[in-house]
C-alpha cells in the first residue's frame, strides 16, 4: 500500500511540475512577443473596436464653436478681424474663449489692438506650436506675442500612433516660447 502511494505521489508531483514548467515558458513567451510589440496591432485594433462600443456622449450645449471661413477675410486672419471677434464674444460674458487659430506666415508683428485686447482679458487663449527638434518640415509657430501669460497659451500638437491613428492627446507640453 505504501510503496503504491508513493508512486502516486511522486507521479502527481511529476505532473504539477510538468504543468508549472510548461505554464512558466508561456509565461515567458507571452510577455516577451508582447515587449517586442508583436502584439501592438492586435492590442490597438481591440482598444479601437472597445472606444466604438462606448455608448455616445452627451454634447455640452454651453459650448460654441464658431468656424471661421478663410474664403472671406483671407489667410491669416487679420488682427483687426480677430480683435472684432474678440469683442463680439466678450458681449456675453463667456468663461473662456479658445482661438485654434495659428498666427503665421504673412501675418508679421501682431498690431497693438490685438496685444492690448489679449493682454485685456486673460479669458482669451490662443495656441502655438512646439517646434519638434530635428525636424525642418514642422518648424512649430510661434505665440501671437511673447509678453502673454503662460496661461493664455495652449498648443496644438498631437502624437498619432505608429498606424497614423490619433488615440491620444498631450495634456502638457514643453516651453511655448
Amino acid at each position: 500500500m505504501v510503496l503504491g502511494e508513493l508512486r502516486e505521489g511522486r507521479s502527481r508531483d511529476r505532473e504539477l511540475f510538468i504543468a508549472l514548467g510548461i505554464s512558466s515558458l508561456v509565461f515567458v513567451l507571452v510577455i516577451s512577443i508582447r515587449f517586442a510589440g508583436w502584439l501592438q496591432g492586435a492590442e490597438l485594433d481591440w482598444y479601437d473596436r472597445f472606444m466604438r462600443w462606448r455608448p455616445q456622449e452627451l454634447f455640452e450645449d454651453r459650448l460654441v464653436i464658431i468656424k471661421v471661413e478663410n474664403t472671406k477675410y483671407g489667410w491669416p486672419l487679420p488682427d483687426d478681424v480677430r480683435v472684432q471677434l474678440i469683442d463680439k464674444l466678450n458681449q456675453y460674458y463667456p468663461r473662456v474663449i479658445g482661438f485654434d487659430i495659428y498666427r503665421e506666415g504673412k501675418a508679421g508683428s501682431p498690431s497693438q489692438e490685438l496685444i492690448n485686447r489679449l493682454k485685456q482679458y486673460n479669458h482669451v487663449i490662443t495656441i502655438c506650436k512646439v517646434a519638434e527638434s530635428g525636424r525642418r518640415d514642422e518648424p512649430g509657430v510661434a505665440a501671437p506675442t511673447a509678453d502673454l501669460s503662460p496661461d493664455q497659451l495652449g498648443f496644438s500638437d498631437v502624437v498619432t500612433d505608429w498606424d497614423n491613428v490619433l488615440r491620444r492627446h498631450l495634456l502638457v507640453r514643453g516651453t511655448h516660447r
